[in-house]
């Protein structure tokens, strides 16, 4: 694709911590975007390292580029701050140790002008640091749906359940055109790492089209030393997927036993990393324990029937998750082993928000 200063704004909003490694080469993908009528907000969480200085270093040079610097509240909150800033008639929210393909923004523009979708996905990479790299999602589909068909897409796992690869339309997120307005949504600050999950769900409800692409076009790092790697437990997912399964019970009835097997991959990727060593406080250790009792009958009462409802939309149920939940659900022994002789096999090499 040719390089386009035309086009509608987009701001790119990406929240800095920590990042110094990192930075250059992912401020390198997203200024030589082939769409170039960009803002790009680079929100300086209180980093104690030289990142800052590499955000203002790069805004010398590029215009498009603002830096915002902060006191440290986590992603969350340097998000929110950033959303509040945004002048874009669309916005994508990325994180700044990851990369992206030149194409990546026109593409996705170019998709919801097509469809006038008021969020356009795309694929994107799991990028290891020992350099293997993997890809849940399949190649050549473009697909428009709404909001029901999203839930089942999202939970079966072909939309991904991070921010970083949906193109919000302004209207999504705001009530006015442009400048700084009270936003429609707000990142959980209560939550460290993973609170785009629930993001992605609010975005996908308030969304009348969604246009869906699996050119894999974002680069997300897998990094042993980051917050979704972390060795304390991340229950964010878990609770973000109550929420959403509260949701589709109520409005997209004909998604539920997708929403139901999101619910189950969500709450067993939290035990899943308690039970492995992940250490939690004590509010979120009695919170893990109520999660598990309430999943084991959950589990019984639905399996057998989300099981199928995968198997017919094309999705089967993979055997590993078999194993997982039926051992979840009828015998609690066998998934604690199973765990174990996992963590032996594999040792670190857990993707953000999986299961077993």
């Amino acid at each position: 694709m040719t390089k386009r200063t035309d086009g509608p704004l987009v701001t790119v909003i990406a929240p800095v911590y920590n990042v110094e490694r990192f930075l250059d080469y992912f401020l390198k993908t997203v200024t030589e975007q082939t769409y170039r009528n960009l803002e790009i907000l680079l929100v300086n969480d209180g980093s104690p390292d030289a990142s800052g200085d590499i955000c203002r270093q790069w805004a010398q040079h590029d215009n498009r580029i603002i830096v915002v610097d902060k006191p440290n509240g986590g992603s969350a909150s340097a998000r929110n701050v950033a959303a509040q800033c945004a002048r874009g008639e669309y916005l994508i929210f990325v994180d700044p140790d990851d990369w992206l393909e030149s194409t990546m923004i026109e593409t996705m523009v170019a998709n919801a002008l097509r469809e006038d979708a008021q969020l356009s996905v795309i694929a994107s990479w799991d990028e290891f640091d020992d350099g293997n790299r993997y890809s849940q999602f399949p190649l050549g589909e473009y697909s428009v749906m709404d909001s029901a068909a999203a839930f089942r897409e999202i939970n079966v796992g072909r939309l991904g359940v991070a921010m970083w690869n949906k193109l919000v339309r302004r209207d999504l997120f705001f009530t006015g055109d442009t400048g700084p307005i009270e936003p429609l949504f707000h990142f959980n600050e209560e939550w460290r790492g993973g609170e785009d999950v629930e993001a992605s769900y609010w975005a996908i409800d308030a969304a009348t089209t969604i246009v869906y692409d699996t050119q894999r076009l974002y680069h997300y790092r897998i990094r042993s030393d980051s917050l979704s790697e972390s060795p304390h437990v991340s229950l964010s997912g878990a609770l973000a997927a109550q929420k959403m399964l509260d949701l589709v019970n109520i409005k997209y009835p004909s998604s539920v036993p997708y929403a139901q097997y999101g619910y189950m991959k969500a709450v067993g990727g939290a035990l899943n990393q308690w039970k492995r060593g992940a250490t939690a406080t004590e509010k979120e250790d009695r919170l893990l324990r109520k999660l598990e009792t309430e999943l084991r009958p959950f589990i019984r009462a639905n399996f057998k029937k989300v099981r199928l409802a995968l198997a017919q939309a094309g999705a089967p149920m993979p055997k590993e998750r078999c194993i997982q939940f039926l051992a979840l659900g009828w015998c609690t022994p066998a998934y604690t082993a199973m765990l174990r002789f996992y963590r032996w096999c594999r040792p670190g090499r857990t993707r953000r928000g999986a299961g077993i």
